[in-house]
């Protein structure tokens, strides 16, 4: 995977944690309708696992997060890190960066390609 691929994670991140979020809450309406009839213990053990797998899934997940985001905040340059942090972090299109920052679309790609090409020397040193 190469270095934008790898920043571009961070918005499928964000809906897969959305998506377990969801799968939560999901658990939570069954566990409580499974609670209104007897005999259901071993169904309620099955939801307590299945909501701890769930929550160690977010758990990766947001450390995956915080990975890429500290792999951003790695950079010195303020400009830099400004512009990777409102196209990955964000999820700005490059059109609306450009826009933020009273930038052309051109500068702002050249801006986003340095940044990235930072990161691979950086990745690339050690």
């Amino acid at each position: 995977m190469n270095t934008k691929e790898r920043l571009s994670q961070i918005k499928k991140i964000d809906k897969l944690i959305e998506l377990k979020y969801a799968e939560l809450g999901k658990l939570k309406d069954t566990e409580a309708t499974l609670g209104n009839f007897p005999h259901n213990e071993s169904c309620l053990n099955v939801l307590d696992k299945e909501r701890e797998r769930t929550m160690i899934q977010i758990e990766q997940l947001l450390k995956e997060k915080i990975e890429i985001s500290a792999i951003i905040d790695s950079i010195s340059d303020i400009e830099k890190r400004l512009i990777l942090d409102m196209r990955f972090l964000r999820g700005l299109t490059i059109k609306d960066v450009a826009k933020n920052l009273d930038y052309s679309l051109r500068h702002a790609d050249r801006l986003i390609n340095a940044a990235v090409d930072v990161i691979k020397v950086k990745n690339q040193d050690g």
